[in-house]
């Protein structure tokens, strides 16, 4: 009995020196450190004590004060418990500051910067990719932007690409996936967003009340594709893994797929005469032929023809096909808004002469690129929120892949990936609208429209590959 209690008085001693060499400083806030996940929240101070919530790594929980056992009384999202000191850190943020738990990146098309201030031009800390989460949230400037880590650096991010931390939508759920087998038809490859007037929310739930993880633009692609429901679609959009609503989606249309039906021509054009001018092999990488038709026939035989229509809005419908001019596939983009003065899309060819694109243009999300033959999906996509290019849109491609865009009196240059090299504004009245390019001489040649006494002038600005204007002169329309 006494060698007992001899034991247990020294174990007794030695929790005690371990509890005081491990103490924590307790701090009002205290974050969340030193687990691999989360930690529990726990209804009394004992590990055997009911779970009330976990608390993701690098979360915040506030009002702490000390507890028995070793633990910390606290409150997290409105929930009163424990949790082991040994789990958390102090901070020296105050209450009244605004806590905006772990956060995830959305909206966006690749990365978002974590910048040095609450500055969009200051210096970037970091590129945070899209479904990263970014942890110690504080909201900053009335909620503009949140004070956040990530990788352990600490910067800024705009709060319009942040949204609360969804964790199961970094992830494949193969149950959901194995519960729907069987129940409801197979959706394989890709599908795109359709019947919306902007976006569709990728929801964390197959439920129209569930928490929105991101938003989806129309037109834009999803896959791996599988309905779970008589309403919804489980499928993975980028990085993250999320429901749509099945009626805002359509399957796009592969190679392999059944044929589509040729773009209907403008009323004016006999139908029957949209493969009219392809009896005439003139075409080449940088040829556009009239003013918003795009035809095209590549060395290897593969035809792509846009057409503009318009019904309740703007639209461009793009349908690429093989040698013995079989329709292969199709997309369409329409404008975000209703028909106005100037034109909302714009289509080109881009890419090199031995791997031709077409790229696809809304003033709203930007230019979509694919290649020219056998469907191979999205190769690259700039957004315009990025770009800021406007409309009436006119654009060049040189054999090098560089793209030249030119509107109102602005003139740019994309990457043969879509990455914005240069962009130039003119304070010149004259170089105001343009409505042809061309590459001569090394130079790239605009033509703009002059005032209507001059209807047969047109103004040639001449620039060389940068940007900079070498001419500018009144010269009869070509």
């Amino acid at each position: 009995m006494k060698r007992f209690l001899c034991g247990w008085i020294c174990a007794v001693l030695l929790l005690g020196m371990v509890s005081v060499g491990h103490a924590v400083t307790i701090t009002d806030v205290m974050v969340v450190a030193n687990c691999s996940e989360w930690v529990s929240l726990r209804e009394d101070a004992d590990t055997a004590s009911k779970r009330l919530k976990t608390v993701r790594l690098g979360e915040c929980v506030v009002d702490c004060s000390q507890g028995p056992n070793g633990f910390v009384y606290c409150n997290f999202d409105g929930t009163w418990g424990y949790i082991l000191e040994n789990y958390l850190k102090p901070t020296s943020y105050s209450p009244a500051e605004s806590f905006a738990g772990n956060q995830m990146v959305v909206n966006c098309t690749d990365w978002v910067s974590l910048r040095e201030a609450p500055d969009g031009s200051s210096k970037r800390v970091a590129k945070v990719p899209l479904g990263a989460v970014v942890t110690e949230c504080i909201y900053y400037l009335s909620g503009e932007y949140i004070l956040c880590k990530y990788n352990g650096s600490s910067g800024y991010i705009s709060a319009a690409y942040l949204r609360k931390a969804y964790y199961n939508a970094l992830k494949k759920d193969d149950k959901v996936v194995s519960d729907a087998a069987g129940k409801y038809p197979a959706i394989v490859g890709p599908m795109e967003v359709v019947n919306c007037k902007d976006w569709v929310s990728l929801r964390e739930k197959a439920s129209a009340a569930s928490g929105r993880i991101t938003k989806v633009n129309l037109g834009e692609s999803v896959d791996q594709c599988v309905q779970v429901s008589d309403t919804f679609v489980y499928c993975r959009y980028k990085t993250l893994w999320g429901f749509i609503q099945l009626q805002y989606l359509q399957a796009q249309q592969g190679p392999t797929a059944a044929p589509v039906t040729p773009v209907t021509p403008a009323p004016s054009e006999p139908v029957g005469s949209v493969f009219a001018d392809i009896s005439t092999p003139s075409y080449n990488l940088t040829r556009q032929l009239g003013e918003d038709v795009v035809d095209f026939l590549s060395d290897s035989g593969y035809t792509m023809l846009v057409r503009r229509v318009w019904g309740q809005r703007e639209e461009l419908m793009a349908v690429c096909y093989d040698p013995q001019l079989q329709p292969l596939w199709k997309i369409c983009v329409m404008a975000p808004h209703e028909p106005g003065e100037e034109y909302q899309t714009a289509a080109f060819v881009a890419g090199t002469p031995e791997k031709p694109q077409i790229v696809l243009y809304d003033v709203e999300k930007g230019f979509s690129a694919y290649d020219i033959g056998p469907w191979g999906g999205l190769k690259w996509q700039a957004h315009n929120a990025v770009i800021q290019a406007g409309g009436s849109l006119r654009a060049i491609a040189d054999t090098d892949g560089k793209i030249y865009l030119a509107f109102y009196n602005r003139l740019m240059s994309l990457s043969p990936t879509g990455q914005l090299l240069w962009k130039m504004e003119y304070a010149d009245d004259r170089v105001y609208w343009p409505f042809e390019m061309a590459l001569r001489n090394g130079n790239l040649e605009v033509y703009y429209d002059t005032d209507v006494d001059n209807a047969d002038k047109c103004w040639k600005g001449t620039f060389n590959r940068g940007g900079q204007l070498l001419n500018l002169t009144s010269v009869d329309k070509p």
